[in-house]
């Protein structure tokens, strides 16, 4: 069971990243590298700056993640162009936003009726996976367990998470990098 991800990006991970796609992000690949290495079979992996998305194949489960808000203005660096040296960061099970069940199956109305079917097993008479509390209603949504809500600014309404605003300069402003460390043959 996945509980406490050290997520090490490296240099092979920078150089093979590709700018403002989330499928082949330079966080992406450093989870895909933690996941050979700890030999957990990791599926659809994404990253951007605001969310963190795999799926654990043995375990059957998709966990979505906040990005980290370090992480973000690194990703929001990396699109804009200027490289960041390796870097590591932590993604811990209890701070999953979500964890959600993977189906499997063909077609969709396969999918459909399997999904439903758990549903209604998970909320009538099955325990919590991660807690071993009974659902308390029948027909339940989908099981939304882990994490907590994301952090606020002190004394606002606004999430430390987002990405409005990181523009070119306000990131190298944070990151305070040289504007001239950028990829080369890249814009």
């Amino acid at each position: 069971m996945i509980r406490t991800m050290k997520v090490n990006v490296t240099q092979k991970d920078i150089d093979l990243g590709v700018q403002r796609l989330s499928t082949k992000c330079i966080v992406q690949k450093g989870i895909e590298d933690w996941g050979r290495v700890k030999g957990v079979r990791l599926l659809r992996v994404t990253a951007c700056q605001q969310t963190i998305r795999f799926t654990d194949k043995e375990q059957r489960l998709r966990f979505y993640y906040m990005t980290p808000p370090h992480v973000a203005l690194i990703i929001a660096a990396y699109d804009h162009g200027i490289i960041p040296k390796p870097f590591s960061f932590v993604l811990r099970r209890d701070r999953a936003v979500q964890i959600i069940p993977v189906m499997s199956g063909q077609g969709k109305k396969q999918k459909a009726w399997r999904r439903a079917k758990a549903i209604t097993e998970m909320a009538t008479h099955k325990t919590h996976p991660a807690k071993g509390k009974r659902f308390a209603t029948p027909n339940a949504s989908p099981a939304i367990y882990g994490g907590s809500p994301p952090p606020l600014l002190p004394g606002s309404a606004s999430r430390v998470f987002g990405v409005r605003g990181l523009n070119r300069a306000f990131v190298e402003h944070l990151l305070n990098l040289p504007k001239t460390t950028t990829k080369k043959g890249k814009k």
